[in-house]
């Protein structure tokens, strides 16, 4: 009883006390917190999106109260460690837009994979740190990037093949109207549905 007692007392010297129990940052300006939470057209990481214009967004981070994001800056880039964007530098864009930003640099091509990050200012004009690395892959846009063959028959497309140095990375791109699922190794790929 005495335990809660004492507990309720600490409480009630937080609420009443100024500063009693606030821990201060050594740092009274501090910087905005990096952007988290980034999007291509909605998603974390996408692949194969249908777009040569993506739309980018995030959540904007501080630890200050009334705070908020005055501006950003986005780069995207074809290597995942650049500190440049060699595909597109947005420069510092005064905005409070964190949402549907679309790229503007170079055209991008099917099957190209991009990586970005974004920093952003508050009202005091203070500069975030980038964000962690982001990316999206685009799909095939042109009718020629589509090189496929037909496999297989009744009800099912299969084909059986052999690979004799171990996979890095591997693109399965379909083009099916209807149900279709795929399956490697008698394995269901994904967990989505339709």
């Amino acid at each position: 009883m005495s335990s809660e007692i004492s507990i309720w007392a600490m409480v009630l010297m937080i609420f009443l006390c100024p500063g009693f129990g606030v821990v201060r940052a050594a740092d009274e300006n501090p910087v905005p917190g990096m952007p988290v939470d980034l999007r291509t057209e909605y998603l974390p990481n996408p692949l194969g999106i249908d777009t040569k214009l993506p739309r980018f967004s995030w959540v904007s981070s501080h630890s200050e109260r009334s705070q908020g994001q005055t501006a950003y800056e986005v780069i995207v880039s074809s290597q995942p460690d650049a500190e440049k964007g060699d595909l597109w530098s947005s420069g510092k864009v005064v905005s409070d837009n964190s949402t549907q930003v679309v790229y503007g640099g170079k055209e991008l091509s099917s099957g190209q994979t991009c990586y970005w990050k974004v920093r952003i200012w508050d009202r005091n004009d203070r500069v975030s740190p980038f964000s962690q690395v982001a990316r999206f892959e685009t799909g095939l846009f042109l009718k020629k990037d589509w090189k496929g063959k037909w496999i297989g028959g009744n009800n099912q497309l299969r084909k059986e093949f052999r690979l004799d140095k171990r996979v890095v990375r591997a693109r399965a791109y379909m083009c099916g109207l209807g149900y279709h699922e795929l399956r490697i190794n008698g394995r269901k790929v994904g967990r989505n549905v339709l």
